[in-house]
């Protein structure tokens, strides 16, 4: 989704519209990363890979199998080669013209793909580190019957596959490497078979002396032998036979030139966690907006998180589909509304990953709320902001609803380059109305920071999106939500909504340097009052201590360097607010009996 499309329709009688783009997400239209793998890395057989058959002596056969890639043999001369051209669905490579007849002599391309064995045998037989426990000698060198998982194999001696069939499972770009010392034996009709997409070419067996696979055995994976390799009756490969000083007897029914199809995950792109609000374009209701607190994405599409709503925490979890889609259902009781559905998408078209969708639900008749959470990012720099929450003229305070400025303290932590993670915003203050709300969040790639804190024992609310680099960005806004309540201030209820260009925000250094010429204190009923119930000159002392010029018993107060939180005691009635350092100005409130009134302090 994008942002600028956004805006808030807090106003239930002035509605603004606020507009989902909902992008399905296609695989091809997310950036192409290469699946996550289990197992080792694979082994690269350079100009070898082309290969089925490699020898260093002869290749025989008895005719009748196919084999569907190239083969050749160096340095034995061509002549040693007896496959025919009809047998071979690829090129046959001699170092001379006594090859069979179509073979191509190119003595410089063997040399080269003996030399790249050597390097792969050597790679695969080099591979740390030693295995262990499961991984060395399984099945006590007879892995017929076994369920290998991606890794890495050591046989200190040979190793058989007999008896029963072998499994090797795991993902397509997962790998196994066997590291065997002496041969490798399989048995007659024994298959070497693949599940949960393995494939054939992420199977590398490393042998220290001769392979043999016996009569109608089926085999996976690529063989790097030092000695021979042979293929008896009707046995099948899907991989290939390199054998780098002895031959390559190939009498099975086929050989094929595995095919390696590289998985992209769109997933990988998305991985983090996502925090986002969810409200109906008809405004903001406790009943019908809540937040998608902590989403994490996994590298499979795999998530978890928790819906805040109504006063409640509710748990969710699952996995994106391929299209990058997923649904939950949200049991809930009567009295806290009855189900939930949360339909979200996972939109990797944007420059930003975003998790975008609805929250519907039958509680208020049905309705269906908007959501868009954005993914954590350490982009913005640790750093403090202090920010003020005026009142709402709409509601006519300070009588209706608190006529002073209500305020936080924002401190963003941009965690570290190794752990980027730990990036978090804490966000503490308190509302006009003495109400103190607190959240640790984090904060999005370009400074957006979701609010919600809930009130007065789950019937308030605060809600809303700020943003660290300016409260003038797209979709900027607060809802704050006061229950009627039988006794306490503002008894009738009221909801105060607040657009981006209300917002007052500044960021907030120590020590401060440009506060000290703030002079002026007044008190009023509301803070937008042209006439205020009493002003007074102060100063600001070095130690930051407010001292009225004129009487300086009547009033004390101070304002913190670390925070920038102003303190004001005037007749032991404490008020309370904050300084915005940008315009050398703070504002507050301070309680009485029976309403809310304001503080400004100003040059």
């Amino acid at each position: 989704m994008n942002r600028n499309e956004a805006h808030w329709s807090f106003k239930l009688n002035q509605p603004k519209q606020l507009l989902l783009r909902l992008v399905l997400m296609a695989a091809f239209a997310a950036p192409y990363q290469t699946l996550v793998a289990a197992g080792p890395e694979p082994v690269s057989l350079g100009s070898a890979a082309t290969f089925v058959i490699l020898a260093g002596a002869a290749i025989t056969t008895t005719g009748g199998g196919i084999v569907n890639g190239d083969a050749g043999a160096s340095p034995i001369t061509g002549a040693a080669i007896h496959l025919t051209q009809n047998q071979v669905n690829g090129t046959i490579y001699a170092v001379n013209a006594a090859g069979p007849a179509g073979s191509v002599v190119d003595p410089t391309l063997l040399t080269t793909a003996k030399g790249d064995l050597t390097a792969s045998y050597n790679d695969s037989a080099g591979r740390s580190p030693t295995p262990k426990g499961p991984f060395l000698n399984p099945g006590a060198g007879n892995i017929g019957g076994l369920n290998l998982a991606p890794g890495l194999y050591k046989f200190t001696s040979t190793a058989y596959i007999t008896g029963s069939d072998v499994t090797l499972t795991g993902g397509p770009n997962d790998v196994w490497i066997f590291q065997i010392a002496s041969d490798l034996e399989v048995g007659s009709s024994i298959h070497v078979i693949l599940a949960g997409g393995a494939q054939s070419g992420n199977i590398f067996w490393q042998v220290g002396t001769s392979a043999t696979i016996k009569t109608f055995a089926a085999f996976k994976g690529t063989i790097m032998a030092r000695q021979a390799i042979t293929m008896e009756t009707s046995s099948t490969m899907d991989g290939r036979a390199l054998a780098f000083t002895a031959g390559v007897t190939f009498d099975g029914a086929s050989a094929t030139l595995p095919t390696l199809e590289f998985v992209t995950n769109q997933f990988i792109a998305a991985i983090g966690i996502y925090n986002g609000l969810f409200f109906t374009t008809n405004g903001v209701t406790e009943q019908t907006a809540g937040m998608l607190k902590t989403l994490t994405v996994g590298t499979g599409g795999n998530y978890s998180g928790t819906v805040l709503i109504n006063g409640a925490s509710h748990v969710l979890s699952g996995d994106f589909d391929t299209a990058g889609n997923a649904t939950n259902t949200i049991s809930r009781l009567p009295s806290q509304g009855g189900y939930l559905r949360v339909a979200m998408t996972l939109n990797l078209t944007n420059f930003l990953p975003q998790v975008t969708g609805t929250v519907s639900g039958t509680n208020e008749g049905l309705w269906t709320a908007n959501l868009i959470a954005d993914r954590a990012a350490n982009t913005q720099p640790s750093a403090e902001y202090t920010l003020l929450i005026p009142p709402d003229i709409n509601n006519a305070p300070p009588l209706l609803s608190p006529g002073g400025d209500g305020y936080a303290l924002i401190t963003n932590y941009a965690g570290t380059a190794k752990n980027p993670s730990a990036a978090k915003a804490t966000i503490s203050g308190a509302l006009a109305d003495g109400t103190a709300f607190n959240q640790t969040v984090s904060v999005s790639h370009n400074g957006y920071v979701p609010i919600y804190a809930n009130l007065y024992a789950g019937r308030g609310l605060l809600m809303g999106w700020i943003n660290l680099n300016s409260t003038q960005r797209p979709g900027v806004g607060l809802n704050w939500i006061h229950p009627k309540r039988v006794s306490a201030l503002y008894t009738n209820g009221f909801t105060n909504i607040l657009f981006g260009d209300q917002i007052l925000q500044s960021p907030w250094t120590d020590p401060p340097t440009n506060i000290f010429a703030a002079t002026n204190l007044s008190f009023l009923d509301t803070i937008n009052d042209l006439n205020s119930l009493m002003d007074t000159t102060v100063t600001i002392t070095r130690s930051f201590k407010l001292v009225d010029v004129f009487e300086t018993r009547l009033l004390k107060g101070s304002i913190n360097p670390k925070t920038g939180l102003l303190t004001v005691i005037i007749n032991n009635v404490i008020g309370h607010g904050a300084m915005l350092l940008n315009d050398t100005n703070g504002g507050g409130f301070f309680l009485t009996g029976s309403k809310d009134e304001a503080i400004k302090l100003e040059p």
